[in-house]
C-alpha cells in the first residue's frame, strides 16, 4: 500500500487530541458511575484512565475508594502505595482508613501520625483535616487508648462545635470513649455540655445505657436500652431493613439487657436473653456473639444446662487454619493454640479477648480437655508476653497454669508457675499477691506440707494478716504439725494487731479456757470487753461480746469466783431481759433451738436443693425453733384417668377376663384341638373301592353257622362282590424287582 517504504509518523498534537477526548468521555463515565454508587464499574474505569495517565490524584482516588467500598483493602492499600510521592499526601486519610478496615490499627495511626500538624494540609482541606482527627480518634478507641480517644473527642467538640453537631456519630463515639476510659459519671454532663440529647438515636442512647450500667444505676439503664431498641426498630424499618436484618443490627442491645438483668440477679432473664442472641442466624457482629456465650458460660458453667452447647459455640469462636494436605487435596481444619478469630478480636478490647480466653481455659479445664485448656492457656501467655494483657490478667493466667498442673498430678509445677508470679508481677498488686498465695497454701496442704502452708498464709501480706479465716487456718496447721505453743502465739499475735478485729480476741479467751488456764482466760475475756467497749457499733462486735460476757462468767466460775460470777450471769440475764422485751426466755427452748447460723445454712442447703429441683424457694425459717416445715408444699396434680370410648365407670359391667392378655394357647380354658381321625379303620392301605360296597354285608366267613352250631343265618356273598373285594390289594405293595 506505501509501495514498501516506512509509514508516515503520527501527528503528535492529533494523539494528544485523542486522549484528552478519551479522558473527557471516561472522566464523565466515572462521575456517573460514583454518583450511582456503581463501585465495580468506577474502578474498572479508574483503572482505564491511569492507563492512559498515571498518576492521575483524582483517578486513583476514585480506585482507592472504590477498593475500600468492594471491601478490598489490602488492594486500596496497596494502589496508594503504588502512587507517586507528590499524590501520596492527598491521600492520607484513604490509606489510613484501608489500613484500619484491614485490622492494621498501629500503621493507620503511624500514617495519620506522620502527617499530624501539617499546616499545609489544613489550609488545603479543611474537610480532610477533619476527617483524619475523626479516623485519629477512633484509632486511639480501637487501640485501647480510651482517655486520650475521649480528649480527642472533647477537643474536636470545642474547636469545631458547628462541624461536629452536623455528624451524630461523633457523639456516639464520644459516648462510647468516656465509657470505656472509666468515665461514665461524667457522659450525661458532658452530653449536656455539647448541647446533645441522650435520646438523639438509638446509638447514643444504647451508649447512655452502658454508662448506667458501668455506675450500677440498672433502673435507668434498663429504661434507656428499652428506648434503644424501640428507636432502633422504627429507624431501621424505615431504611427497609428486613426483620432479621433489625434484629441483626439490635443484637448489641439484646446482649446489653441480658447482662443488665445478669448483674441485677434476674439469671433466668439473663440466660433466655443470652440464648436469644446466639440463636440469631444472620448475626454478623462476631464479638457481640462471642460477648453472649463468654456470659452464657459463666451462668451454666460447663456441666450445667447448656454448658456443653455453650461450649461448642465457645470453640467456634477460635481461629482455625484451612490447610492442604493428602494426594486429593483435603481440606481439613487446625486449631491455632486457642487463638481468637480474626473478625471476634478485631472488634474486642484487651479485656474482652482476655476473659475470652481465661473463661475457654476453664470450661475446658473443667470438662477435662486439658490440651485445648493449655492451647487457651499459652494463647494467654503470648498476649501478656506481648504486652497486650491487662495487669490483673498475670494473676488469672498464673492460677490457671497452677490448676492445669494440679490436674495433671503436678503439684511442685503448680506452686513453681505461683511463686513465678508472686515474685514478678505480683509484687505490686496486694490482692492477686494475696490470692496466689492462698493457693499456694491449698496445694501445700493438700499435700501434707504443713510448714510450706503456714509460710504461705504469712506471706499473705497486711491485708490478710487480721483475717479471722487466715488466722483460724493458720492455727489449725500448727495444731495439726504438732505445734500447740506456736498456735497459741500465732492466736495472741494477730489478737494483738492494731485494728484487728474482736473475733481474734475472743478465739484467743476461749483457747485459754479450753486449755484449764482459768485466770489467763479471764483476763483475755475482760480485754476483749474492754475492746468491745471502745468500738461500739457493729452488729458482729456486738454479738462477740455477748459471748465474751458469757464467757467471762463461765471463766470466773471455773477460777473459783462465785461471786463475780454470779454478779455476771445477773447482768447477763438483765440484758437479755431487756433484749426480749422482760420476757424471761425458756431454757428447755433455748437447749432445744438451733444457732443462727445452722438455720442460715439449713436454709441456704434448702435453696439450693429446691433450685435443682426445679422448684421454688420455700417458707422456712428460725421463727418455729427447728428450722420449721415449709409454708408452702408442693401438690402433687392429680392426673385425669383416660377411660376408653363408650365406657361407664359408675356402671362398669362384667369385669374382663384376667388372662386376655395371654396367649389362647397359654389360657387355662384352652382346649388343644384333637387329631383328625381315619375315615377308615383297619390295616394302612385297605378302604372300599367302591361306593356300592358300603351297602353290602359281609361278616368275612363262609356259609353256615357261627360257633359250629345254630345261630343267625347270613346271606353269602355274589361271586361278582368277592371277585372285586378279592382284587382290592392288602398291605404293602411290593418293590419292584423283588427282594435280591
Amino acid at each position: 500500500m506505501f509501495g514498501g517504504g516506512k509509514p508516515p509518523a503520527p501527528d503528535k498534537a492529533a494523539a494528544a487530541e485523542s486522549v484528552d477526548a478519551s479522558l473527557d468521555d471516561l472522566f464523565s463515565r466515572l462521575r456517573d458511575a460514583t454518583s450511582r454508587g456503581a463501585h465495580k464499574k468506577a474502578l474498572r474505569i479508574s483503572e482505564s484512565i491511569l492507563s492512559l495517565a498515571p498518576g492521575d490524584p483524582d483517578a486513583t482516588r476514585c480506585a482507592v475508594v472504590a477498593l475500600s467500598e468492594l471491601a478490598r483493602h489490602d488492594d486500596a492499600i496497596q494502589c496508594v502505595e503504588d502512587a507517586p510521592a507528590d499524590v501520596l499526601g492527598g491521600l492520607t486519610f484513604e490509606w489510613a482508613y484501608s489500613m484500619y478496615r484491614a485490622g492494621r490499627v498501629a500503621d493507620a495511626l503511624d500514617v495519620l501520625d506522620a502527617t499530624e500538624g501539617d499546616a499545609d494540609l489544613l489550609e488545603e482541606d479543611r474537610g480532610s483535616a477533619s476527617r483524619c482527627a475523626q479516623l485519629r480518634a477512633q484509632l486511639l478507641y480501637r487501640d485501647g487508648r480510651f482517655e486520650e480517644s475521649a480528649r480527642m473527642y472533647e477537643k474536636m467538640f470545642e474547636e469545631h462545635p458547628a462541624e461536629m453537631a452536623k455528624v451524630p456519630n461523633v457523639a456516639v463515639n464520644l459516648a462510647a470513649s468516656l465509657v470505656a476510659a472509666g468515665r461514665a459519671s461524667e457522659l450525661l454532663a458532658t452530653l449536656k455540655k455539647i448541647v446533645v440529647s441522650p435520646k438523639a438515636s438509638f446509638e447514643l442512647a444504647f451508649n447512655v445505657a452502658c454508662a448506667c450500667v458501668s455506675n450500677g444505676n440498672l433502673r435507668d439503664a434498663d429504661e434507656y436500652l428499652a428506648l434503644a431498641r424501640a428507636r432502633g426498630e422504627t429507624t431501621l424499618a424505615d431504611e427497609e431493613l428486613s426483620p432479621q436484618e433489625i434484629e441483626d443490627e439490635l443484637l448489641p442491645v439484646t446482649v446489653q439487657r441480658a447482662y443488665a438483668a445478669h448483674l441485677g440477679g434476674d439469671v433466668d432473664a439473663a440466660t433466655e436473653g443470652y440464648r436469644a442472641a446466639i440463636a440469631t442466624k444472620s448475626a454478623s457482629d462476631a464479638a457481640t456473639v462471642a460477648v453472649a456465650v463468654n456470659n452464657l458460660l459463666t451462668i451454666v458453667g460447663p456441666r450445667g444446662v447448656g454448658g456443653a452447647e455453650a461450649i461448642k459455640k465457645m470453640e467456634k469462636l477460635r481461629r482455625v487454619h484451612v490447610c492442604r494436605a493428602g494426594p486429593h487435596t483435603t481440606a481439613f481444619a487446625r486449631d491455632d493454640a486457642g487463638t481468637l478469630r480474626a473478625d471476634v478480636a478485631r472488634h474486642a478490647n484487651e479485656e474482652q479477648r482476655s476473659a475470652f480466653l481465661a473463661n475457654r481455659a476453664i470450661a475446658l479445664l473443667h470438662s477435662n480437655h486439658l490440651d485445648r485448656c493449655r492451647e487457651s492457656l499459652s494463647a494467654l501467655k503470648r498476649e501478656e508476653e506481648e504486652g497486650r494483657s491487662l495487669h490483673h490478667d498475670a494473676a488469672r493466667v498464673a492460677l490457671i497454669d497452677a490448676a492445669l498442673c494440679m490436674r495433671n498430678r503436678r503439684p511442685a509445677d503448680a506452686d513453681a508457675a505461683l511463686a513465678r508470679f508472686v515474685d514478678g508481677r505480683g509484687a505490686t498488686d496486694a490482692g492477686a499477691r494475696a490470692t496466689a498465695q492462698l493457693a499456694r497454701a491449698q496445694i501445700a496442704a493438700s499435700a501434707g506440707e504443713y510448714a510450706k502452708a503456714i509460710s504461705a498464709l504469712e506471706g499473705v501480706g497486711a491485708a490478710c494478716a487480721t483475717s479471722p479465716a487466715v488466722t483460724a487456718t493458720i492455727v489449725a496447721l500448727r495444731e495439726l504439725s504438732g505445734d500447740a505453743a506456736g498456735a497459741d502465739a500465732a492466736l495472741e499475735a494477730a489478737a494483738a494487731t492494731p485494728g484487728a478485729p474482736t473475733t481474734l480476741a475472743l478465739r484467743a479467751a476461749e483457747r485459754e479456757l479450753e486449755r484449764g488456764r482459768a485466770a489467763e482466760a479471764v483476763a483475755a475475756y475482760e480485754r476483749v470487753l474492754s475492746l468491745g467497749a471502745r468500738d461500739k457499733g457493729d452488729k458482729g462486735d456486738e454479738d462477740d461480746l455477748k459471748l465474751a460476757d458469757a464467757g467471762l462468767v463461765k471463766a470466773r466460775a471455773v477460777a473459783g469466783d462465785a461471786d463475780g460470777a454470779e454478779r455476771g450471769a445477773s447482768e447477763v440475764f438483765e440484758a437479755l431481759l431487756a433484749a426480749r422485751g422482760g420476757e424471761a426466755p425458756d431454757a428447755d427452748a433455748l437447749e432445744e433451738t438451733p444457732p443462727d447460723s445452722v438455720l442460715a445454712r439449713a436454709a441456704e442447703v434448702e435453696r439450693r436443693l429446691a433450685a435443682r429441683r426445679g422448684g421454688k424457694r420455700g417458707g422456712g425459717g428460725g421463727d418455729d425453733g427447728g428450722g420449721g416445715e415449709r409454708a408452702t408444699r408442693w401438690k402433687r396434680r392429680k392426673r385425669k384417668i383416660v377411660y376408653p370410648k363408650g365406657f361407664d365407670p359408675e356402671n362398669p359391667g362384667p369385669m374382663p377376663d384376667p388372662e386376655r392378655w395371654l396367649p389362647k394357647r397359654e389360657r387355662s380354658g384352652h382346649k388343644g384341638k384333637k387329631k383328625k381321625q381315619a375315615n377308615v379303620r383297619g390295616a394302612q392301605g385297605a378302604g372300599a373301592s367302591d361306593a356300592e360296597l358300603s351297602k353290602k354285608e359281609f361278616s368275612g366267613g363262609s356259609g353256615g353257622t357261627a360257633g359250629g352250631g345254630g345261630g343267625v343265618k347270613t346271606n353269602a356273598p355274589d361271586a361278582d362282590v368277592m371277585d372285586k373285594l378279592l382284587s382290592v390289594g392288602v398291605g404293602k405293595k411290593k418293590k419292584k424287582g423283588g427282594r435280591r
